[in-house]
């Protein structure tokens, strides 16, 4: 719901990106996530990453947080061309706060990363490299589940982790 469009915003953009035209929109609701670490992991996952400058942009949705997530993201995002931070006036729940980052977005294709994820150094630039040989409309990319302790993979796939679900859990 933006401004633009002659309706009533519910969110302020805090901090806009100045990439001009990236391809890939990295989208990511977040509440309240900074006192646990999962943000600082993710932002520092989103650091390693090997792609292209200019191609990738990162739109951070605060959904109202009451810790200093939004202080965290803003900090992190200040002085980069390729992060937006937008902070919802109410707590809207993650789907809606998804929706006004992808309303924020400019790139062609979009990609949805939970806030207590980390992605691996290569997430934006696999994406990128199947969309440039492909041109398919959609692309599903592997993840890896992992323990809390030491961080072992749990499961490979989602067939995988489906597999390991008893019947009666599904």
């Amino acid at each position: 719901m933006r401004a633009a469009e002659g309706k009533a915003c519910d969110y302020d953009v805090v901090v806009r990106a100045a990439c001009a035209e990236p391809t890939l929109s990295v989208i990511v609701a977040v509440h309240d996530m900074e006192a646990n670490g999962y943000l600082a992991d993710l932002l520092a996952s989103f650091d390693a990453q090997d792609c292209e400058a200019g191609r990738v942009e990162y739109v951070l949705a605060d959904d109202c947080s009451s810790d200093g997530s939004l202080a965290q993201a803003v900090a992190w995002a200040e002085g980069r061309d390729d992060a937006t931070v937008i902070h919802l006036y109410e707590n809207m729940r993650q789907g809606a706060a998804r929706n006004r980052a992808i309303d924020e977005s400019r790139g062609r294709w979009f990609s949805i990363v939970d806030a207590d994820d980390a992605v691996s150094s290569d997430y934006a630039s696999s994406i990128l490299v199947a969309a440039d040989e492909t041109g398919a409309d959609a692309i599903v990319v592997r993840w890896i589940q992992l323990a809390d302790e030491g961080m072992k993979p749990i499961a490979k796939t989602r067939q995988e982790a489906a597999r390991e679900v008893t019947p009666h859990e599904r």
